[in-house]
């Protein structure tokens, strides 16, 4: 029993250390986003995949991944965009839901590879060397990750930096930080060995045209070059490509990120984190500073939440702002019961504030917004009043307001109409779902 007790613990340090070593070895790579534009000649941004829902929505990991990989090209940090992920199944493909992202933020479809076969951190950085011919590269992934990433390129001898892309706080983070001490492990013996990847194929500089990876369906189709007849002396001959992984091919993330596959889409009920789901909103939450009318702190989380079906009309009304140039910043959304009990206790008047002894605000329903507008830069624009004004001069009467303050209020009733809420007639920035929900007297965010 003592040998074994004596072997476990020795099994213990050694894990450790290697961890330890691992993430000490990279860590000097990890550069903020402004570190990295100023690199010179790098071939392409590597954005590893990550799990992607049936209906093709990018997990809320993998859509903080491609922000950060789409907001380092459009700076100039690199020339291209590789998307690399797991295609293992006809009906699993992370990479075309990634390309798609950032073809709809504007990027040229010849800017951005999709790397099919990247099933795992190691395969898809051993194919951005081999298949993409990228020998300096820019990894984009959580900071968790990027450890062990950049320790695998520098033992495959790519010139690798990282960009973390840790935007929110993930559900279930911790057990998957102590699982990546494992994955940490196993990589370092993996990166000793050098096995070649699940495929290899006909090398694709990234240099070139990234429509050459597309799928066949996609709108942009081109034809593949044709082979050369031969290889050149000394160079391995590489086997074409199968669409399709062996069938034992997991649909898991396809970077062994020691990641749990996301439950199903959320019902329409379900409480959700609005900046999960809408990345580019912004948000000011007043009540949780003491910047509102009452002065002080009425509940201390700093994240917008709603019901996931509220949500999901808030991205339709994003993207019918972002086709003019706007974006919602949100004031207040879902709003605790006790923090509806403070707010009275702080503020008794039954003109401004609900009484909770009476019937609780439609915030706490989970289903009503304040919102304004911003430029896409994040200025505000000019509204009829402040947030929280008592005046007259915040209901939705706007003549008694500037021109461009009233068009811009009516901008914004518009589309949130339009997109399925009522407006609240004293307050211009006040929206509730015509879908109702029962308040919530039990969920409180973290």
């Amino acid at each position: 029993m003592l040998v074994l007790l004596c072997l476990g613990l020795l099994c213990g340090i050694a894990v450790l250390g290697i961890n330890s070593y691992v993430k000490k070895s990279a860590a000097d790579q990890i550069i903020t986003p402004e570190k990295a534009v100023e690199l010179a000649d790098v071939d392409c941004i590597l954005v590893l995949g990550c799990y992607v829902y049936d209906s093709g929505r990018p997990s809320d990991m993998l859509a903080d991944r491609l922000r950060r990989g789409i907001e380092l090209y459009q700076a100039g940090a690199a020339p291209k965009l590789l998307m690399s992920g797991d295609h293992g199944q006809k009906d699993y493909n992370e990479v075309k839901a990634m390309k798609l992202k950032a073809m709809e933020a504007g990027i040229p479809s010849e800017d951005v590879f999709m790397d099919h076969a990247g099933f795992s951190t190691y395969e898809s950085i051993y194919r951005a060397r081999d298949v993409f011919a990228a020998d300096k590269i820019i990894i984009v992934t959580q900071e968790y990750h990027l450890y062990r990433a950049l320790y695998i390129a520098n033992a495959l001898g790519v010139e690798a930096y990282g960009v973390a892309a840790d935007y929110h706080t993930y559900v279930g983070q911790a057990n998957r930080e102590v699982r990546e001490i494992l994955a940490r492990n196993k990589d370092f013996a993996t990166s000793i060995l050098k096995p070649n990847p699940t495929y290899l194929g006909e090398v694709i500089p990234v240099s070139g045209d990234g429509n050459l990876t597309n799928d066949e369906d996609m709108e942009v189709a081109v034809s593949a070059p044709e082979p050369d007849l031969a290889p050149e002396d000394g160079v391995q001959e590489k086997q074409p490509e199968p669409a399709v992984s062996p069938e034992d091919t997991s649909t898991e993330s396809g970077h062994d990120d020691p990641v749990d596959p996301p439950a199903p889409e959320p019902e329409k009920e379900t409480f959700v984190q609005v900046e999960s789901w809408l990345p580019d909103v912004r948000t000011e939450l007043r009540y949780a500073t003491e910047n509102n009318f009452t002065g002080q702190i009425i509940y201390t989380f700093d994240d917008a939440w709603l019901r996931y079906g509220t949500v999901q009309k808030l991205v339709k009304v994003q993207e019918l702002l972002a086709e003019q140039g706007y974006s919602l910043l949100i004031w207040d959304a879902f709003r605790p019961t006790v923090a509806q009990w403070t707010l009275w206790e702080v503020f008794p008047d039954p003109v401004y504030v609900a009484n909770p002894e009476k019937g609780y605000s439609s915030h706490s329903r989970g289903n009503t917004v304040d919102v304004t507008l911003v430029t896409s830069d994040g200025e505000l624009v000019e509204m009829p009043t402040e947030f929280d004004d008592f005046s007259s001069l915040a209901d939705r009467d706007y003549s008694d307001v500037p021109e461009e303050a009233a068009q811009n209020a009516l901008l914004l009733e518009s589309v949130m109409t339009d997109c399925g809420f009522k407006p609240y007639s004293g307050e211009w920035w006040h929206f509730s779902d015509t879908d109702t929900y029962p308040v919530e007297e039990l969920f409180i965010p973290d």
